[in-house]
């Protein structure tokens, strides 16, 4: 039972499971990059409407720069795990393409 079929099939979903937890990866760490560019946004609007109106109290938000930092970081890294699994998954389903 260990024809060629077999393993060339078994490639093909291996791949395509590599590919699909790769992408899922890369979606995760894009949304909560996307998140946290939101979260700045609306600090950065809040601190520059206050600042626009004297007769009111300016807010500042400390640690969103180090936050934003970090989450830059992690997002790259992450996104990077998500693209090597998409690429080891086409490989493989290359390779079982090719193996017929």
């Amino acid at each position: 039972m260990n024809s060629p079929t077999v393993h060339t099939a078994a490639l093909s979903v291996v791949g395509l499971l590599l590919n699909l937890v790769g992408f899922a990866i890369i979606a995760v760490a894009q949304n909560g990059l996307f998140a946290e560019i939101s979260l700045w946004l609306n600090a950065l609007d809040f601190t520059i409407e206050t600042a626009l109106h004297p007769t009111s109290d300016v807010y500042r938000f400390a640690g969103q720069d180090k936050r934003m930092k970090e989450k830059i970081g992690r997002s790259k890294r992450t996104s990077i795990l998500g693209w090597l699994l998409v690429v080891a998954g086409v490989v493989l389903q290359l390779a079982s393409a090719l193996w017929k």
